[in-house]
């Protein structure tokens, strides 16, 4: 199978569900050219694409359209936009299997938004599947009697684990869709790709008003322009949005239609020429326009991008410079698609075959239960766990043991003198000793069963922690007067020895759950 995955920030973290789904599809070519900090409006660069070569295309950009809609006051046309969004999925839909990823904010995941319930009609309407994280998350939710602020590490992303999980069962769907053809995806699409218009600005300027930006994830060029330049569209259209390099670009940009300015975008920020962060910029109006001219000041009016200070933004430009790549132009159809939606079409069938192997795997992961061990657990229900293959400490909600990707083992305390204890836990029948480090707990660096050299927990502290008893049958572990703080949705850095004082956080109960 080849894939193509065009998502937000959740389609490239290092463990998500991206990495779930490759893990699983080891014989699959899995491209993945997803950008965070931006609307899916982004991908509109590709319209032109050959997608035929593809078996799938998963598009994923809720959660950033959301912010959008919420945290901005310019950016709110979603007609405008869901029109957009309509010919280049068709366009995708057209060529070959389109699934639409919803993975909402946490703070919408119970009282859904506009754009998620368009979503789906989109989907609907082009014979796509809807991969709703949504009824995923609460299903796991249900099903491992768990809380739901325990399945997201921070608004928009999922535990990481969680979304890996997620993404090696809609591997195995993909595997059983290969004989059985159940999902029933609909080709009779339009391919608007002649709608939109792409222009590589840098191409259009010598080399010293240029620069090449390369990593592992991507190289493109970037126009380095100040106020002497404008950029001029030969025939007025309808401006998408363009691609700049955020840490270097200062300036306030005025979208002209004629003698009128259509609107304007402010882009201020103090100047990093060391790093650089590609971001996709919306266009804030459904309007055609002639020109963009980069100015100094911003209209009282002027629209401000989500990642950008609503007041800081706005400031003076004294010298005003914008770092352009690409500008995407569109010329709108006029098909009103929310009359040909398809009442019939499932396109949740994704999501229900999903939710069918996550509660097999939930079933079959309870075999191995925890139910029995003693365990330390936090105030607020995390267990210490021993990660073996990061072979470390993690803190995790017991209810979701069964779904976590690596071998857990229980970690215990053996007390070796007046209020001092060692943690740690039995590998191979033997008891292992683990060391404290300032960010966690784990085997010591030059240990012989020490494997995994990537991690790093901070600078070395004890082997040896203090025990204090507290009220109500809680304890604290302290070491020189600091405290071992447990952390609630990390689970990658779970604990820390940094608090001045025990407070709720840094409260343990030891025994069976």
């Amino acid at each position: 199978m080849k894939i193509l995955i065009l998502g937000t920030s959740n389609s490239v973290r290092r463990n998500g569900w991206v990495k779930g789904l490759s893990d699983r599809l080891v014989d699959s070519e899995v491209s993945n050219l997803s950008i965070g900090a931006s609307p899916g409006l982004q991908f509109s660069v590709f319209a032109r694409m050959d997608f035929s070569v593809y078996d799938y295309v998963f598009f994923d950009s809720l959660p950033n359209d959301e912010e959008y809609f919420l945290k901005t006051n310019s950016f709110k046309n979603y007609n405008f936009y869901n029109d957009i969004y309509f010919e280049f999925l068709s366009t995708i839909a057209s060529q070959t299997k389109l699934v639409i990823i919803a993975i909402p904010l946490l703070a919408t995941l119970h009282n859904t938004t506009i754009i998620y319930r368009t979503r789906e009609l989109l989907a609907r309407r082009l014979g796509a599947q809807f991969l709703c994280f949504k009824h995923i998350i609460e299903n796991i939710n249900a099903f491992s009697n768990s809380l739901i602020d325990n399945l997201y590490d921070m608004d928009p992303h999922p535990t990481e684990f969680i979304a890996n999980f997620i993404g090696s069962m809609v591997a195995q769907v993909l595997e059983d869709e290969q004989s059985k053809s159940s999902l029933g995806f609909m080709s009779d699409n339009i391919n608007y790709s002649e709608n939109f218009i792409i222009r590589n600005v840098s191409e259009e300027y010598a080399e010293d008003k240029k620069y090449e930006i390369k990593n592992s994830l991507f190289q493109e060029t970037f126009a380095f322009l100040n106020q002497d330049d404008e950029i001029k569209i030969s025939e007025p259209m309808t401006l998408i949005g363009f691609y700049i390099n955020k840490k270097n670009t200062k300036s306030h940009l005025k979208l002209m239609s004629g003698h009128e300015t259509a609107a304007s975008i402010s882009l201020y920020r103090d100047i990093d020429l060391s790093s650089f962060l590609k971001i996709f910029i919306p266009s804030p109006v459904n309007t055609q326009i002639d020109r963009i001219v980069i100015d100094y000041e911003a209209p009282t009016d002027s629209s401000v991008p989500l990642t950008y200070h609503p007041q800081v933004s706005k400031k003076i430009a004294e010298h005003p410079v914008l770092s352009i790549s690409t500008l995407c132009f569109w010329r709108p159809s006029g098909t009103k698609w929310e009359k040909d939606v398809r009442q019939t079409f499932d396109a949740r069938r994704i999501t229900h075959l999903v939710n069918l192997k996550i509660n097999k795997a939930v079933i079959d992961g309870l075999k191995a239960s925890l139910d029995d061990q003693l365990l330390i657990t936090s105030s607020h229900g995390y267990v210490m766990l021993y990660d073996t293959v990061l072979q470390k400490c993690i803190s995790i909600d017991k209810n979701l043991t069964a779904i976590y990707p690596n071998p857990l083992l229980p970690v215990t305390i053996a007390m070796v003198d007046h209020q001092q204890v060692v943690f740690s836990v039995k590998l191979a029948g033997i008891s292992v000793p683990l060391s404290c480090y300032k960010n966690g707990i784990g085997l010591a660096e030059n240990h012989v069963l020490r494997e995994n050299k990537r991690f790093d927990l901070g600078d070395y502290i004890a082997d040896k922690v203090s025990l204090f008893g507290l009220k109500g049958n809680k304890y604290a572990f302290g070491i020189n007067d600091v405290y071992l703080r447990c952390y609630k949705v990390n689970v990658n850095n779970g604990f820390s020895f940094n608090a001045a004082k025990i407070s709720l956080w840094e409260r343990f109960s030891l025994g069976r759950e």
